[in-house]
Formats: structure tokens, C-alpha cells, sequence
């Protein structure tokens, strides 16, 4: 389970929860936390049942190399993020990078077993996620009580905007693909851990996105005002952290991103061996034409991709042994989602669209249990 918490640590959630502290408040950034633990625990009663193992492999592999799309995408963002709002320090960020990839190269070519990778990356990350927080409020914690700022505004602690409802179920329902696509594809061989290592795992992550994302509370009250909302957390750092804190940020940040690059390569090699160049070329190419052509955030590629995930998540929980039937649900799902983004808005066309592929798929399974039960009965008679 160490390679998923770490998958779970990234400079995508730090720059994530941030960003949704700053759009929804405290009540959007509470319920991102949980969401995010909570999907921990339903994960551990969904893999159990391994049902998601009746894809073809086919459909599995247009999955795959959708997820890596979204993978390589918040990369890309990210660093894009992290660069263009730390640009005087560009120098110290590249060889900073260098220094780490070939730290990094060195350690995973030398050990087989990479439990030691994934421990550094998720004591790096905790690190990180407690050490900066506090560095910034010590920092302006007296200027601020002194003078008379109010640190929350009224507006970050709502609970009546629907909006923020609207998106919490859909994280609900991207986070719970996550979990179910990451076991799918990088956890084949490690499904038997037990309840308690999944709770350990939900309640360490927990508390990462609550003290990251509360660096978007201090931005309100400083008056910092980002262009995209996804760069707050990495604003107030270069402001309030010193050279201590953007040392951490660059660390921390480019080794976690370096480190799970190196891990998805060497689980994407194995996979496409014989199209590694072509394929390789277009899942860095696409996604950096995108992110660098518009004016796109973090949560919108999570949102795009949740137009995918959230007609997939039915099919996956509840799959037919007949292909054809996950892939018509699959399609037509993604169509009723693209649709209903383009006549209403990307949030409710993910809930319907995953709404829409549970009730397909729960009638396909109990139409053909129903079947099965009546041939078992006929031939009992017979």
C-alpha cells in the first residue's frame, strides 16, 4: 500500500486543495479532505470483488492510456504553475530538477524493491504539507491578529451554495474512479492488504489537503489575488516562505513529479513496448499543447476527464461479461456528457452521465442474474 498512498501525495493535490479552499471555502476544502479518505475505504470493498477484472483488454487499454492523458496533463500543469510563478528563481528550479532526476534515476535502477521510493515520497510529501503551512503563519500571524484583518472573509464559510454541492459529488465520483483505475492498472499484485492499512492510509492523507489547502484562506486575507486560482498555494509561498520555503516547494515538487514519472514509465513500458515511441510522443505532446495554448486549472482537467470517468465508474463497479455492453454504456454515457456540457454545465453533465451508466449496467446484471436463475431453475425441474 505504500505506492498508493504515494500516488495519492502529489504537487497536484497541493496545488488542488488550494484551489478549491479559494473557489468553495472551508466547507469545499473539508469535503474534498473527506471525500479523498473516504475513497480509501471504499476502495478495499470494491477491489475485494474484482469485478472490474471482466473488461476486455482492449477497453482496458483505451483506459489507460486516457488516465496517463489526464496524468501527464497535471503535470504539465503543475510545473507550468510552479515555473512561470517562480521565474526569477528559473535557474535554482533547473538544477534543482537535474540534481533530483539523476538522484532519482540512480536510486530506482540500483534497488529492485522500490518500498524505499515510496517512502521518501510520502514522508517528503508530509513533510511539505505541515512544515510550509507553518513557516507562512509564523511568518504573518501577528502582523495580521494586529491588525484587526479578518482571516476567514464571510464568503469562505458557506454551506448553502449549491455550486460547491455540485462539485463535491462530482470529486466524489472522480476520486472513487481514481482509486478504482489505479488498482486496475498499477496494483494487480497487491489487492490482499487489510481493512486497517486502507484506514491508516485514509487518515494520513486526510489531513494533507486541509493544511495545504489552508494557505488559500491566508491569500484572502493578504489580498493576493491570483490568475488562475490553481497558483494561489504557490503564490504565498514565493511570498511569505523566503528562499526556505520556495527551496522546499522546489524539492519537494519536482522530486514527487519525478519519481512517479519514473514509476508510470516503467509500468507503461511494460505495457506498449512495440508503440512506445509513437504513443509516448503523443501523451507529452497533446497534453503540453493544451495546457500551454489555454487558460486551463487544475480542478478544469479534472473536471474534463471526469466527463470520461463518470460515464466509466458504472461500467467498471457493475461490468457485463458481454464487451459489447461496456462499451455501448461507455459511449453513450460520454455522449449524454458532452451533450449536456455544451446545454447546461460540465458538473451536472458528470453526475447524469454517472448516474445514467449505473442504471444501465445495474439492469444488464440483474436482467442477466434473473435469466441465470431462471435456466438454473428449469433445469433443476428438467
Amino acid at each position: 500500500m505504500l505506492n498508493k498512498l504515494a500516488a495519492w501525495i502529489t504537487p497536484v493535490i497541493f496545488l488542488l486543495s488550494a484551489q478549491i479552499a479559494i473557489e468553495h471555502g472551508v466547507f469545499g476544502l473539508l469535503g474534498f479532505s473527506f471525500l479523498g479518505a473516504l475513497s480509501f475505504l471504499l476502495i478495499y470493498f470494491l477491489q475485494r470483488r474484482h469485478r472490474y477484472m471482466l473488461l476486455d483488454e482492449k477497453f482496458k487499454s483505451l483506459i489507460y492510456v486516457l488516465l496517463l492523458f489526464e496524468i501527464t496533463a497535471c503535470t504539465i500543469n503543475v510545473v507550468e504553475v510552479i515555473v512561470s510563478k517562480s521565474f526569477q528563481n528559473f535557474l535554482s528550479i533547473i538544477n534543482v530538477s537535474i540534481i533530483l532526476f539523476i538522484v532519482v534515476i540512480i536510486m530506482f535502477l540500483q534497488s529492485k524493491n522500490r518500498n524505499w521510493l515510496y517512502v521518501c515520497m510520502i514522508i517528503l510529501g508530509l513533510i511539505f504539507s505541515f512544515l510550509i503551512p507553518t513557516l507562512v503563519y509564523l511568518k504573518v500571524s501577528i502582523p495580521t491578529v494586529y491588525s484587526g484583518l479578518h482571516f476567514l472573509a464571510n464568503d469562505m464559510l458557506r454551506f448553502d451554495n449549491h455550486l460547491t454541492w455540485q462539485l463535491l459529488v462530482v470529486i466524489g465520483v472522480i476520486f472513487l474512479s481514481h482509486q478504482i483505475l489505479y488498482h486496475l492498472f498499477f496494483m494487480k499484485n497487491e489487492s490482499t492488504a487489510k481493512f486497517g492499512i486502507y484506514l491508516v492510509s485514509s487518515l494520513i492523507w486526510l489531513v494533507v489537503p486541509i493544511s495545504i489547502g489552508s494557505l488559500a484562506f491566508l491569500a484572502k486575507a493578504q489580498a493576493i489575488w491570483p490568475e488562475l486560482s490553481d497558483q494561489v498555494s504557490v503564490l504565498v509561498i514565493n511570498q511569505f516562505g523566503g528562499a526556505f520555503g520556495q527551496t522546499i516547494l522546489y524539492v519537494t515538487c519536482f522530486f514527487l513529479l519525478i519519481s512517479q514519472s519514473v514509476v508510470i514509465w516503467d509500468n507503461f513500458k511494460k505495457r506498449y513496448q512495440d508503440k512506445l515511441p509513437f504513443i509516448s510522443i503523443l501523451l507529452v505532446v497533446i497534453p503540453l499543447i493544451i495546457v500551454l495554448t489555454f487558460k486551463i486549472t487544475l480542478l478544469d482537467i479534472l473536471l474534463f476527464f471526469g466527463l470520461l470517468w463518470g460515464p466509466l465508474l458504472g461500467v467498471i463497479v457493475w461490468p457485463s461479461h458481454k464487451h459489447l455492453i461496456n462499451r455501448f454504456v461507455f459511449s453513450v454515457g460520454v455522449l449524454i456528457a458532452f451533450i449536456l456540457t455544451a446545454l447546461y454545465s460540465t458538473m451536472i453533465a458528470i453526475v447524469v452521465s454517472t448516474l445514467f451508466s449505473f442504471m444501465i449496467m445495474m439492469i444488464f446484471h440483474y436482467a442477466g442474474s434473473i435469466k441465470t436463475y431462471e435456466k438454473r431453475e428449469v433445469f433443476h425441474k428438467g
